[in-house]
């Protein structure tokens, strides 16, 4: 139904445009060192889980603290 929209040749495509403005701008060699970095680095996020929540964000959300927080008296 929609398939008159999809662009048939490869020039016509978004992504393919996207990298020819970059090799115009940038080069071809520039162009594919960033392309082998980004491809080759290491991820700068590491995976959070519920127990990596303090008790303050646990609370916010509705969560039970994982630790009871100190009386006043016990300070």
């Amino acid at each position: 139904m929609n398939a008159h929209f999809i662009p048939v040749r490869p020039e016509d495509r978004p992504h393919v445009r996207a990298v020819a403005v970059l090799v115009h701008r940038y080069g071809v060699y520039a162009v594919i060192l960033a392309a082998v970095n980004l491809a080759f680095r290491r991820r700068r996020y590491r995976w959070r889980f519920d127990a990596d929540l303090s008790d303050h964000i646990r609370r916010d959300v509705g969560l039970e603290p994982l630790s009871r927080g100190r009386a006043y008296w016990e300070l």
